[in-house]
């Protein structure tokens, strides 16, 4: 996705300038996010998988300590000779003034004898600004619910924020020497970001001053639904003040939330006790939770009736135009005694014909068509086909009865058009 805003454009440049994994970075990830192992033969003869150390055991424990570079291992018995993998993990960090949360991936490939090999790529980048505004930049991704499908030849771009780059930084290990943005005056390291992804709660702190507030003078429980439903805070936060204010008794937030909103769309003043204190929270839930039905049943009906007043505007016109391009064949019938096939004369007709005889005649508004001219075939009244006639060549282009299928006069009907085309003509040129 294209940088477009001046947000993006700044942190794009940034982002092309930082530097590669540390060398302690990716020690600690190698270490800590992978599982190590030893692989133990009948004998006793154990090999380091990390550096390909092998030496004697006396077959017992399932955990040791390599006499070669000193990791600690699983040991499992097996006469397997490799083992590859992948992990996650993720590093907080600062630059200039953006709070960063890079993301990366190591994949490790392991042979025994032979010292493991890991390769480190980064594959994306949350941005954060002072005032919580972020953005995602990160690898391209192939299929969308899948967290290993990175296009690992893509570049760096502009991505939405979907839930595989929040799972990512969610779920997996985080780099413990980290560096917060100093404007952030709240510990959500020693809080463990709250349960939520470090990139997030960050964000929500920072476009969410009330959020502070509610840490330090209000209850876990009001804090942790608040950071959890952003919108519900900034909707309902002058209310909420009024009502602790009042001693107000918070037994279910998101149904006093629910309510407060219910209270704006019916009008209500939400800085009155009178209305956001009801002793009865459920009753009163209910309460407006059907006059916002009935305004919305109200607006629903407003809208209903704009919108057919606009198809009869609509359909008027295209009456008018109808009759402007067609009116010289009204009146037109084609008889042969038995079967009469006259002309549409008006968009009702066709909208009629196609009801009756299950077809799409008015739906798919052959009557703007102006190259042809559509015609019904009846017997003493009852319809029976209905008939297309190319007004460039004179002739049937199609005729069929109900649901799209031809009659026993079906041929009957096609030739007494045909050869009363000169009729049609005869119209065309008065």
């Amino acid at each position: 996705m294209k940088a477009t805003t001046k947000f993006q454009k700044d942190i794009i440049q940034k982002s092309m300038k930082l530097r590669p994994v540390t060398k302690s970075q990716a020690e600690w990830a190698i270490r800590e996010c992978f599982d190590h192992y030893a692989y133990r033969l009948k004998s006793g003869k154990t090999t380091c998988m990390d550096c390909g150390h092998t030496w004697d055991t006396d077959g017992k424990a399932d955990k040791c300590v390599c006499h070669h570079c000193g990791m600690k291992l699983e040991v499992k018995n097996t006469q397997d000779r490799k083992i590859s993998g992948k992990m996650y993990f993720n590093v907080l960090g600062m630059t200039g003034k953006y709070q960063t949360m890079r993301m990366f991936v190591v994949f490790a490939e392991m042979r025994k004898g032979k010292k493991a090999e890991y390769n480190i790529v980064e594959i994306g980048q949350y941005w954060i600004a002072p005032n919580g505004q972020y953005e995602v930049i990160g690898l391209r991704r192939s299929m969308s619910f899948y967290v290993d499908c990175f296009a690992f030849g893509s570049g760096m771009e502009i991505r939405s924020n979907d839930e595989v780059f929040s799972f990512i930084a969610r779920e997996f290990p985080l780099y413990p020497k980290m560096k917060i943005m100093p404007s952030l005056h709240i510990d959500v390291v020693g809080n463990k970001f709250f349960g939520m992804s470090p990139a997030r709660c960050i964000s929500r702190f920072l476009s969410l001053p009330q959020l502070e507030t509610l840490l330090k003078n209000d209850t876990k429980e009001v804090l942790n639904y608040f950071l959890n439903n952003p919108s519900n805070c900034r909707a309902c936060w002058a209310s909420y003040k009024v009502a602790k204010r009042h001693r107000y008794d918070f037994h279910d937030l998101g149904l006093w939330c629910d309510y407060i909103k219910m209270l704006k769309t019916c009008k209500k003043d939400v800085h009155n006790p009178h209305f956001i204190c009801p002793e009865n929270l459920l009753e009163a839930h209910d309460i407006y939770h059907k006059k916002v039905l009935a305004i919305e049943e109200g607006r629903r009906r407003e809208a209903d009736i704009r919108r057919k007043e606009r198809e009869a505007l609509r359909a008027e016109r295209e009456n008018e135009k109808f009759i402007k391009e067609k009116s010289r064949f009204f009146g037109l019938t084609i008889s042969d005694g038995e079967i009469d096939v006259m002309v549409l004369d008006s968009v009702e007709a066709f909208i009629e014909e196609g009801s009756v005889q299950h077809i799409c005649v008015g739906t798919a508004m052959y009557y703007s068509k102006k190259d042809s001219l559509i015609l019904s075939a009846r017997i003493e009244g009852k319809r029976i086909e209905t008939v297309e006639v190319s007004l460039d060549t004179l002739s049937v282009i199609q005729c069929h009865g109900a649901y799209n299928k031809n009659t026993e006069y079906h041929n009957r009907i096609v030739d007494l058009v045909n050869s009363n085309a000169h009729l049609i003509k005869a119209r065309m040129i008065a």
